[in-house]
């Protein structure tokens, strides 16, 4: 059986079928396709075998091509939900940095405040050793004011 158009731009295609001579050899079925457009190759002859190999390769490569598009979707989800966590530790990174922040202000401000008390404190101690200086100053006058007669005092008999 054999189609052939006329128009030669178009390609012609041919098939033909075999009758099988012996019932007990078998025979394989060829298809032949020609091709006349310069720009493609020419297929003369297609073995069925081969067409259902390159046909079971294709299948193949499709899902080798849908389970790589899975992996990619997850990775994808994964790579977003990464993202999403990154983001959050980085917020969280940022108040705790301002809460760092704070604290130390807080500290330097106890810091001052202890520094200023330790002064007060200097101030105080030197006061009072000031004063015991005086009440002790103030003691000895008083008693050397008053020493003689009491040192006489009454006598004892």
């Amino acid at each position: 059986m054999e189609i052939v158009e006329e128009d030669p731009r178009t390609p012609t295609m041919k098939t033909v079928d075999f009758a099988e001579e012996d019932p007990k050899t078998p025979t394989m079925k060829t298809v032949d396709f020609v091709e006349e457009d310069p720009k493609t190759p020419t297929m003369k002859t297609i073995n069925v075998a081969n067409a259902y190999d390159w046909q079971q390769r294709a299948h193949d490569t499709e899902q080798e091509l849908s389970i790589a598009y899975i992996r990619l979707e997850r990775g994808k989800r994964k790579t977003q939900r990464l993202e999403c966590q990154i983001n959050e530790y980085i917020e969280a990174l940022a108040r705790s940095t301002q809460d760092c922040s704070m604290v130390m202000n807080q500290c330097q401000i106890v810091s001052n405040t202890n520094l200023g008390l330790s002064r007060e404190l200097q101030k105080a101690k030197l006061m009072i050793e000031t004063l015991e200086a005086v009440i002790v100053l103030l003691y000895k006058t008083s008693k050397e004011r008053d020493g003689p007669s009491e040192q006489q005092g009454p006598k004892e008999g």
